[in-house]
């Protein structure tokens, strides 16, 4: 549903059904079992002013399988601003929960020029950022995005050579546009 460019909401429901292979015995035969997934979103967005926009998200996850079951649940809130000329800011917060992997949600992020961020929210824990485009002339752009997830459940991230030692994972991206 959308009126005149300054409120719109849409709502999403997926379901997904596959066969998987079941975690066996090296050797044996392979046994595959039917899993289920299903998710459930809606989405606002509104134009508070010529400057000001705010989307708002809800998404659950439910997933069923391997002889068990497991669900997710994200909140976002954006707040887009575009008040001075040459200035564009984004930010949002997200508060993520999931039992586990298999209930994971992605949602998209803005991102610098050329690039794009799709994390997965698993475990449970927020995630902030904040996105900067600056006009600096008619040839020069700068971007500058600074992202952090924080866990509240993990004492470390990752593992091998990519292994965190702590619950917070920060992103920083800095881009300069020149054009010729």
């Amino acid at each position: 549903y959308s009126e005149r460019k300054k409120f719109a909401v849409y709502t999403r429901y997926r379901r997904e059904q596959k066969m998987q292979d079941l975690s066996v015995s090296p050797g044996s035969v392979k046994v595959q079992e039917s899993i289920c997934r299903r998710t459930f979103r809606v989405h606002l967005e509104s134009k508070i002013s010529d400057v000001i926009s705010i989307h708002s998200r809800v998404e659950s996850s439910l997933y069923s399988g391997n002889n068990k079951s497991s669900k997710g649940i994200l909140l976002f809130q954006d707040f887009v601003y575009s008040g001075f000329k040459k200035t564009t800011v984004t930010c949002r917060l997200s508060y993520f929960s999931t039992d586990d992997y298999d209930s994971r949600i992605y949602a998209y992020e803005s991102d610098v020029m050329y690039s794009f961020s799709v994390p997965a929210f698993q475990n449970e824990g927020t995630r902030f950022y904040v996105l900067l485009k600056y006009k600096v002339s008619k040839r020069l752009d700068l971007w500058a995005k600074v992202a952090q997830t924080s866990y509240f459940n993990i004492e470390t991230i990752s593992s091998g050579n990519d292994l965190i030692n702590g619950s917070k994972v920060t992103d920083i991206k800095l881009q300069a546009r020149f054009i010729f």
